[in-house]
């Protein structure tokens, strides 16, 4: 069974796209997102996206522990 993702009803799922890309190595530094996520995004089901943002959430705060 597929999970439908409606962006209207699940912000938890919601794309972290900021539309402002900016490469650092294989991982955009706006959303996170390294370049296969980016990728699969689009064909990702509610569950993967909801992974992918657990994991550009830990991303970010070991970005900003690094920049501490």
């Amino acid at each position: 069974m597929v999970n439908h993702f409606d962006p209207a009803t699940d912000v938890a799922a919601a794309s972290p796209c900021s539309k402002t890309c900016r490469l650092v190595g294989d991982t955009c530094g706006t959303c996170f997102r390294t370049l296969s996520e980016i990728g699969a995004w689009s064909t990702a089901s509610r569950d993967e996206k909801l992974a992918i943002n657990a994991r550009i959430k830990k991303r970010r705060a070991q970005a900003r522990t690094k920049a501490a």
